[in-house]
């Protein structure tokens, strides 16, 4: 036998909800797309005193050099706008070596308002410590690149070996 009870409810459900947080920490990353730079195998043209190499397409009094017409480019793949510095690991005188090396950097935004108050825009020597190149370096895709062109000097006296120094790049 079966028995059906028919049950009555009476009364209310309640719940509270005070509320619902959430964090979503938004990214910061610069990354080199453009990560190196080589002018290959070469010196200074014979009788000559100095080798100009940039990357923006001299080679002056060099031979065997290639001609490098591409700066490093550094973009803001990140989420938020930062301030970027650079630095190197070397000076003129650890990276070339010589009488009278030099080597330079100057900075470029790769998009029109990628950067506010780019420096140096002139070639300056590089430097091993933090140097501040963008005191905001933007996120949005249409301007978010800037254009890093190196300038070295090589004198007739430089020892004959490979040479390589690093540029790093930090987004706080």
């Amino acid at each position: 036998m079966i028995a059906i009870i028919p049950i009555l409810l009476i009364g209310a459900i309640f719940a509270w909800l005070d509320s619902v947080t959430i964090v979503i920490a938004g990214g910061t990353e610069v990354s080199f797309t453009t990560e190196s730079v080589s002018w290959g195998t070469g010196s200074v043209t014979v009788g000559g005193t100095t080798c100009t190499l940039d990357t923006e397409g001299t080679t002056t009094g060099c031979t065997g050099f290639t001609t490098v017409n591409a700066p490093l480019v550094i973009e803001n793949i990140g989420d938020n706008d930062v301030k970027l510095d650079l630095k190197s690991s070397k000076n003129a005188d650890e990276f070339i070596g010589g009488t009278g090396s030099t080597f330079k950097w100057k900075m470029t935004a790769g998009e029109a308002d990628s950067c506010t108050d780019i420096t140096p825009v002139d070639y300056t020597n590089v430097t091993k410590t933090d140097t501040r190149v963008c005191s905001t370096f933007y996120t949005l895709t249409t301007k978010d690149t800037l254009e890093v062109d190196l300038e070295i000097v090589i004198p007739s006296d430089t020892t004959a070996e490979a040479k390589s120094a690093t540029i790093t790049a930090t987004a706080t």
